[in-house]
């Protein structure tokens, strides 16, 4: 990310795919935190992942710096099951997708919570109100 927020860089201003393997390897490794060029690179791709998502009207502004915290946590917590062999990039927008279904699981689950719905209506001859009884009324005599 640059000094005015924007998070589009050059290909030349990114560090390398094996660069970027190497430098999460050797915190696998060392069993230590990404170093903060890993970092720099996670956050400029989790930004621009969840940039989009606020363009396209998926999540608000604000929720942009949280949402990036998230995945960099995310990142830290499962950069154990990183594949060297597969690219870090794609890694990562995977990580940023991980994190957006949760968040979007969360949102439907609190806005659930907060409606409060009327039972469907029964149909007549319906005695518990599942779709299974109705169907099996609705079949003809000796069909299965």
């Amino acid at each position: 990310m640059d000094a005015n927020g924007n998070c589009c860089r050059l290909a030349t201003d990114r560090l390398p795919n094996d660069a970027l393997v190497a430098l999460i390897v050797a915190a696998i490794d060392r069993g230590t935190p990404p170093c903060a060029q890993l970092l720099e690179e996670a956050t400029s791709v989790f930004t621009a992942f969840f940039r989009g998502q606020a363009l396209a009207g998926r999540i608000n502004d604000a929720e942009l710096a949280p949402l990036v915290a998230e995945a960099l946590t995310a990142l830290h917590r499962h950069c154990a099951t990183f594949d060297s062999k597969a690219p870090f990039r794609a890694w990562l927008l995977d990580t940023a997708r991980r994190v957006m279904v949760d968040y979007q699981r969360r949102q439907n689950a609190t806005a659930g919570a907060s409606e409060v719905t009327a039972p469907a209506p029964h149909s007549p001859g319906d005695t518990d109100g599942s779709p299974h009884t109705r169907r099996r009324e609705r079949r003809p005599a000796g069909v299965c």
